[in-house]
């Protein structure tokens, strides 16, 4: 079928001309286009068209397999998420897609492996739509994840770096984000990935040519032409007038003259906003209203809603939710207290909207809510100074250059296109740039040697915009090893500053130790962008606040109990963003599992996994490693101190199975908890690799890629990559890994691997005795590789890590032990 039809069975209406124009032609490097003008069924479903239904079967191919949605605020993933699933579910419901061919998701941060989140990892192949925020995104391509395993960050880096194609949106809220979203389309380019990768730009306004020192290539841009403006639907919509007026406040009453205008200006039935820049006055001013609400008894049945990104994900939710929804006939309507957060993207229009001054390119997105569909005759956007205090993330001369601006225009009546057409000069900042030293070296995911990691931070946000994620639960002195980390729906963002960090010590709060596993007291010093913090719900001898009620948000004065949102969501074997450095919850399966059957399953799943993902005779040789690396990457299990840790875990479980006598060799268990080895932070991945650098070696005499594929199964749990680090008090080991273990001579299939004493010499720097070269010479070598390289190398990870979760997931009923 043509895009037409296509885009009218998804949506219900016709494609504007544009729209039809990059279905034909592809996504363009740069979208402009007005507010409300349908930037994001621009991309998305042209995207969908090309990859699923375009006529030119090259074309389908070559389309990415996946539509990242970067948005530099919370609140617009929701909406986005909502409105791309719908148009999913018209196709869907029409017979154009089938059952769970394309996947909607948002990309979330905390202990989240249910399979609803998991599935575009398990699933890489599929055609997927993942809309997330700016850190949530921009850190996974950095190789430093937010609020996630650090043993999956080269998982996230490979997937979201090969054959993806990223949409950022508002890019004037992006800050740092955005030079180094186009630094890294540069590096992609010039490392070379599995597939390509493309990156679009797009807002309603842009005032820069997007260059960047290492990104100086020509753009294509689409904008709106002549035939987009005489579309009627769309003329009303960039037409759509309001009358812009000064709103005189004195600074020191400034949030109680603002409320007492709010509620006074508001208009029965209709939809009132706020917009203000800091989360501190949407909340003062929120406060404001529902004090003086009683003296205006036709307003009696308003809908008073506050909105800031100081939520937790399930409360936001809720409250965007109400926001959407149709205005009750014959009531007061709505009154929305916001912050940015709903000042671009979000697809709602109001009929008087208050705002606070701000840089003229967010005051345009703002006045772009209101009367956005353009069927209100006296829409009104009333502007007001409330003084350099507030003005946020914001500066000064920017604000004022707006005032001005604002000034010479007050009393007249402009719509979206006139105001867009509008020019005002802002401060020219400068981030911090993602340079080529910096990628690579973000590349080794092991902690140096003072367990620090590099801070990727500088390149996301600006310094005031760097979040916290707190989480709240119901406990008394310490938590307990059962309680697992923090899901991402408990978590709400806050800055990180001192005040924070303070906050957090007094309260006694806790982090999640992946070195040793379970939760140790949070300092000053372990509180720093991205991590997760741990609260007590209620107060107590340990808390006196708890911070959080879900009316208005974190505010550090708050004693309130605040409702717990904890569940146990996890499986068995996907439970790897709970582990420290030794746990290995993905060999606790629930079923018994012999190391050789588990083997043949991975092999398999990697066969079925690289014939799509790696097709092509330029990736044989690749394809080849990750196969190989699959059917032997568990060959380190065969370690006695594996065995005898799996197998207690076995007899102490609830089915008996596991005779710690018996000459199987088990790759999973039966039993249930964790597996407590005898060498605390052992790691049968490290002895797998020792093996095949050694005596089993010939098991990889007739391949092309011996080391690449000793890396993959070095690296397939994480732990190992670059660098091979001993845990925090280990002196005669290496991971678990002793000089001169002896792993005895096993079957495996049709092949046998000899008997195997391991070296750790390959782990020092330099050149042993023998001229082996050490393990970071190896892995270096294949890193810088012009062939392979930093993104090429993840994705291969990433596809080994896939295979072994797939076949880990296989329910085998005939695997008992005869000598159970």
């Amino acid at each position: 079928m043509d895009f037409r039809e296509f885009y009218e069975v998804a949506t219900g209406n016709s494609p504007y001309p544009y729209q039809e124009e990059i279905a034909r032609e592809g996504l363009p490097d740069i979208l402009e286009v007005q507010t409300g003008a349908g930037k994001t069924n621009a991309v998305v479903l042209p995207w969908l068209y090309r990859k699923l239904f375009h006529p030119s079967e090259l074309i389908r191919k070559t389309t990415q397999r996946w539509l990242v949605m970067c948005v530099p605020l919370r609140s617009l993933t929701d909406q986005t998420v909502l409105s791309v699933s719908d148009c999913i579910k018209k196709l869907s419901s029409a017979g154009y897609l089938k059952a769970d061919e394309v996947s909607v998701l948002r990309a979330m941060g905390g202990n989240d492996n249910k399979e609803d989140q998991f599935q575009w990892k398990m699933n890489p192949e599929r055609p997927t739509i993942i809309v997330g925020t700016l850190d949530m995104l921009l850190s996974r391509a950095l190789n430093r994840g937010y609020v996630m395993s650090r043993f999956q960050w080269s998982i996230d880096f490979g997937l979201f770096n090969n054959g993806v194609h990223w949409i950022f949106d508002e890019i004037q809220l992006m800050g740092a984000g955005l030079t180094t979203s186009l630094q890294l389309q540069a590096f992609r380019d010039e490392f070379g990935t599995i597939s390509p990768s493309k990156s679009t730009w797009m807002s309603a306004t842009i005032d820069d040519d997007l260059r960047t020192v290492d990104n100086v290539t020509d753009k294509v841009k689409i904008s709106l032409s002549e035939e987009d403006r005489e579309n009627e639907s769309l003329r009303n919509r960039i037409e759509g007038k309001k009358t812009i007026s000064e709103l005189t406040v004195s600074k020191n009453k400034c949030e109680l003259e603002v409320g007492k205008n709010i509620l006074e200006k508001h208009v029965n039935g209709t939809v009132t906003i706020g917009v203000f820049n800091t989360v501190k006055r949407a909340q003062n001013i929120y406060k404001q209203l529902k004090k003086q609400l009683r003296k205006y008894p036709k307003l009696n049945d308003i809908e008073l809603i506050l909105i800031h990104s100081r939520f937790r994900q399930k409360d936001r939710q809720s409250k965007m939710e109400s926001i959407l929804k149709d205005i009750t006939e014959g009531s007061a309507g709505r009154i929305v207290i916001s912050t940015q957060v709903i000042e671009a993207g979000i697809d709602i229009s109001c009929r008087t909207l208050f705002t606070e001054i701000s840089p003229w390119s967010s005051l345009v997105q703002r006045c772009g809510r209101c009367n956005r569909y353009g069927t209100d005759q006296d829409a009104k956007v009333f502007w007001f100074d409330g003084g350099s205090s507030s003005n946020g993330p914001y500066s000064t001369e920017d604000n004022n250059k707006c005032k001005e601006k604002l000034t010479d225009l007050d009393g007249e009546t402009l719509s979206p296109s006139e105001m867009c057409a509008i020019k005002v000069d802002s401060a020219k900042k400068y981030y911090p740039t993602l340079r080529k030293s910096d990628l690579i070296g973000l590349f080794d995911t092991v902690s140096d040697l003072g367990g620090n990691d590099v801070d990727i931070s500088q390149f996301i946000r600006d310094t005031e915009n760097l979040n916290v994620f707190l989480g709240w639960r119901d406990f008394t002195q310490v938590p307990d090893d059962s309680m697992q980390p923090l899901n991402s729906f408990e978590l709400c963002p806050v800055a990180c500053n001192s005040n924070l960090k303070k906050f957090v010590v007094a309260q006694n709060g806790f982090s999640f130790n992946q070195k040793d596993g379970g939760w140790v007291k949070a300092y000053e010093r372990d509180i720093y962008p991205g991590k997760v913090v741990l609260l007590r719900s209620k107060v107590g001898k340990y808390s006196k606040l708890t911070g959080y009620n879900n009316d208005i948000g974190f505010e550090p004065s708050l004693k309130n109990e605040v409702e717990s949102f904890y569940v146990n969501s996890l499986s068995p074997g996907f439970n790897e963003s709970e582990e420290s450095i030794s746990s290995d919850s993905a060999s606790i399966t629930g079923k018994v599992v012999e190391l050789q059957t588990h083997l043949n399953d991975t092999k398999k799943k990697a066969e079925e996994l690289t014939s799509v993902m790696l097709d092509g005779d330029e990736n044989s040789n690749y394809r080849q490693a990750v196969i190989l690396g699959c059917s032997l990457h568990d060959i380190g299990k065969a370690h006695d101190t594996f065995q005898e840790g799996l197998k207690k875990v076995a007899n102490n479980g609830s089915d008996g199975y596991g005779d710690s006598n018996s000459e199987k060799l088990l790759a999973k268990s039966g039993g249930v908890g964790r597996i407590r080895y005898s060498k605390k932070y052992f790691r049968h991945e490290l002895a797998s690799a020792l093996m095949l650098l050694g005596d089993a070696g010939v098991l990889l005499k007739d391949i092309t890629e011996k080391q690449l594929t000793i890396y993959l199964i070095a690296s397939h749990h994480g732990r190992i990559r670059v660098g091979i680090r001993s845990g925090p008090d280990e002196i005669d080991t290496v991971l678990g890994v002793s000089e001169s273990d002896t792993i005895r001579s096993f079957d495996l299939n049709n092949l046998t691997v000899p008997e195997c004493t391991l070296s750790l010499s390959s782990i020092k720097l330099g050149f042993d005795d023998d001229s082996r070269s050490s393990w970071s010479h190896l892995a270096l070598n294949l890193r810088d590789r012009k062939d392979l390289g930093i993104f090429r190398l993840s994705f291969l990870e990433a596809l080994v890590r896939i295979s072994d979760w797939k076949a880990s997931s296989i329910v085998h009923d005939d695997t008992i032990l005869e000598d159970k």
